[in-house]
């Protein structure tokens, strides 16, 4: 974890940002069940088709607001995992280069690139699902 916080740390703005469109998308979808009860706790309770409207085109902003907040936090989550990939192949493919003839010999290039591919992607999925 603390490998790849190095990387993370090289794109915080981003990453904060994507973090930030993620609390606004968890806030949008936790203030719909509220604006449920006030419309059939005031709305409905008391016969007022005005409350009712207007709760409901509350609603009908905060899902918009969470969709976009959606988006935007997609948007801003697959390029920051794509770009923190780039770099983690490119480092990794440095390091490689490094390694005597008779280990790369030994390992085969085509287990060497399957193997930085392999370990790229795996780490792209779990930060994926921490997001």
């Amino acid at each position: 974890m603390k490998r790849i916080l190095i990387y993370i740390r090289r794109h915080q703005g981003i990453f904060l940002l994507s973090t930030f469109f993620l609390a606004m998308e968890a806030l949008a979808d936790l203030l719909q069940p509220a604006f449920m009860s006030m419309i059939v706790d005031q709305g409905i309770e008391n016969e007022d088709v005005g409350q009712i409207l207007f709760y409901g085109v509350c609603m009908l902003g905060i899902a918009l607001t969470g969709v976009f907040c959606a988006l935007v936090r997609n948007r801003f989550a697959s390029r920051i995992s794509q770009t923190i990939g780039g770099e983690l192949r490119r480092d990794m493919y440095r390091n490689v280069q490094q390694l005597s003839m008779e280990n790369i010999d030994q390992l085969r290039p085509a287990s060497i690139i399957t193997r930085i591919t392999n370990d790229v992607v795996q780490t792209q999925g779990s930060s994926g699902r921490a997001m």
